[in-house]
């Protein structure tokens, strides 16, 4: 299951801190270079880079608020400066934000909500996508759960935001999949045990026996099968995600 991103260049969005910090780290375990973008979070994207910098790889962090165009233009800008080339993009970034019915919930809440999780998968995605044509990269974005059964109690506008990621990452494979770019996507849930002839879905069931559900264990599963989704080579214009439907 461990890919070998020797000389790999990654841009980590949202690493500063839980499953983007993870997977930061597990691509610098892998053997990759890490941009490693924060919103709020400047103190722990400096951690993540310390333990980047620790494995031997280059790290170096970058701000922007992931809803505005510019300053996703901006930080992926400098992140490709920086790293001389993109080959892999992690669009983490992504928050609940809060919970609202939709008989209760603003005009503000949903578009922040959607901006957070949804524009902010295709404003990055947009910026990186001259250089990962450049480069035949692999983009990863990451849906959750709720896009599958709406998540909990008051959660309409991040399920709907997650839901949205779904779809345009499988647009998005087609779009870019003939121009050599493999697209991915964590999807976030559990896979049953699959046949034992299937690798793919072998590997799936395998990473989350091994990582169970308490936060650090649950960053650790979705920072492997991040890694896995990254060492995948697809030219076929689906989607992949390690789930028990592995293409999508």
């Amino acid at each position: 299951m461990s890919a070998d991103l020797t000389g790999a260049r990654a841009l980590v969005t949202g690493a500063g801190h839980g499953i983007g910090r993870a997977i930061a780290v597990a691509l610098a375990e892998a053997g990759a270079d890490v941009a490693v973008h924060y919103g709020q979070s400047a103190e722990g994207a400096e951690q993540t880079a310390a333990a980047i910098t620790a494995l031997g790889r280059r790290a170096k962090t970058f701000a922007g608020d992931v809803r505005d165009a510019a300053q996703v233009n901006a930080f992926v800008a400098d992140a490709v400066e920086f790293l001389g080339g993109l080959d892999v993009l992690v669009t983490n970034a992504g928050h609940l934000i809060g919970r609202s019915k939709v008989a209760e919930m603003t005009d503000e809440h949903w578009h922040n909500v959607i901006d957070v999780n949804l524009t902010s998968t295709f404003l990055t995605c947009r910026a990186a996508l001259p250089s990962l044509v450049e480069s035949g990269g692999r983009i990863v974005t990451m849906a959750s759960v709720a896009s599958h059964n709406g998540g909990g109690p008051g959660a309409v506008a991040y399920g709907a935001a997650k839901a949205g990621v779904v779809g345009f990452t499988k647009a998005l494979a087609k779009e870019v999949g003939p121009k050599g770019i493999d697209s991915g996507l964590d999807a976030g849930r559990r896979a049953s045990r699959p046949r034992e002839g299937d690798w793919h879905r072998l590997g799936r069931w395998y990473i989350e026996k091994k990582c169970e559900s308490p936060a650090p264990a649950r960053q650790r599963r979705r920072s492997l099968a991040t890694n896995w989704l990254v060492s995948v080579r697809d030219r076929s214009g689906s989607a992949l995600r390690p789930s028990a439907n592995w293409r999508i």
